[in-house]
């Protein structure tokens, strides 16, 4: 049993890290997107 908890431990953050690197990355699109609307002109 305690292998298997390892295991899930690590599988749990990795799954952690990948979540926040999905939301990282969505924040930082959607950020440009709103600055190249409406800094347009620049």
């Amino acid at each position: 049993m305690s292998t298997n908890s390892f295991f899930a431990k690590f599988l749990r953050f990795i799954g952690i890290v990948l979540m926040a690197l999905t939301g990282g990355f969505t924040f930082l699109g959607g950020l440009a997107h709103f600055c190249r609307c409406v800094f347009r002109k620049i």
